[in-house]
């Protein structure tokens, strides 16, 4: 809404029936651009992350990334997956789907505890 106004303000004759008039117009078109960047944003491609001694890495497309278990605040079971949040406060959610069963995610998770109190002991 402030975008709206802010449009609506620059682009009025700065009456009150003029502004109402130009926010009416622009409030539509950036409630559209606010809901079509996430969906253009979307990355359709399936995601490949992999968990070692060392830390994480992942790739999307063309697109990677990777974090070592030392600069990594947390790691917790959720209810609908494994949680893991670095210490600049990104978060990154494994969906329980990712896993085969409860005893693979209970196994995957033990090893990532294991490797994360590992990182912090050094």
């Amino acid at each position: 809404m402030i975008v709206a106004a802010a449009i609506a303000w620059s682009l009025s004759d700065l009456t009150w029936p003029s502004v109402l008039l130009w926010f009416a117009a622009c409030l539509p078109v950036v409630v559209a651009v606010f809901a079509a960047v996430p969906q253009i944003m979307f990355k359709p491609w399936e995601r490949t992350l992999h968990l070692t001694p060392d830390g994480w890495s992942t790739t999307i497309g063309r697109k990677s990334g990777s974090m070592s278990w030392k600069v990594i605040r947390s790691v917790a079971t959720t209810p609908d997956g494994l949680l893991i949040v670095g210490v600049s406060g990104n978060a990154m959610i494994v969906p329980g789907r990712a896993f085969d069963g409860e005893a693979h995610r209970e196994a995957i998770m033990a090893d990532v505890r294991r490797w994360y109190s590992a990182a912090r002991a050094q």
